[in-house]
């Protein structure tokens, strides 16, 4: 059985992304693997929320912040 209990590795993350079905699971995977994003922060996220370098998300409780994205996760929202 494997151990499920360690972190993924680069190769690892890098193998699952280009086995994802699509261009929007692979938009949502990039936010919450590199930056750790919820899921009910990506589930609120609206396409003025993003200004190509920054994210700004909102918490459950409405709290906000801003989210200066990496390479890899921006390259996963560019269009095209």
């Amino acid at each position: 059985m494997a151990d499920l209990s360690r972190a993924m590795t680069a190769a690892d993350v890098a193998w699952f992304m280009l086995r994802l079905p699509d261009t929007r699971a692979r938009a949502i995977t990039a936010l919450e693997v590199y930056e750790g994003l919820r899921t009910g922060e990506i589930a609120r996220l609206n396409v003025t929320d993003y200004d190509g370098s920054t994210l700004m998300v909102v918490a459950e409780h409405g709290d906000q912040r801003q989210v200066v994205l990496g390479d890899p996760a921006r390259r996963c929202l560019m269009p095209g």
